[in-house]
């Protein structure tokens, strides 16, 4: 549990406390709305992934510093990159899809997530891409 409260909480909000030194209004608008989609995506999707470690009871109280640390900070930056740059927000949605997508095949490579029930790589990019092209629209409309 040790390593899911680092990599996936202490490490995401350091990265976290930079973004909202440049932009603390995007943080304020899209952390809380990040934090409930991740609990309501990994609260869902438990009868297809088991983070470790494993726990006999409350399984997915193991995803509890990614909802809170990772996923929201991923998404902020996600949204941060098509709010600045010239590109298309699409090619940023697909660029964090893609990057998130990696850093999951890691995680199962690793022995850290193991998919069941008919899950698998393919249906997780379709999990990531699904929000961050709604985070997108949902900040051009908080934003003003």
């Amino acid at each position: 549990m040790l390593f899911n409260i680092l990599f996936g909480f202490v490490l995401p909000w350091i990265l976290g406390i930079v973004l909202y030194k440049k932009d603390k209004q995007l943080m304020v608008k899209t952390t809380p709305i990040c934090v409930l989609i991740a609990f309501v995506m990994n609260i869902k999707g438990s009868r297809y992934w088991i983070l470790r470690p494993r726990i006999k009871r409350q399984q997915y109280r193991t995803i509890y510093p990614l909802n809170f640390g990772y996923f929201p900070v991923v998404a902020s930056f996600m949204v941060f990159c098509s709010q600045k740059s010239i590109l298309p927000k699409a090619f940023w949605v697909l660029l964090f899809t893609v990057f998130s997508t990696t850093a999951e095949l890691l995680a199962i490579l690793s022995g850290k997530l193991i998919y069941k029930n008919g899950w698998n790589i393919y249906k997780t990019l379709f999990t990531y891409i699904v929000p961050y092209f709604f985070m997108t629209l949902y900040y051009d409309l908080v934003k003003k």
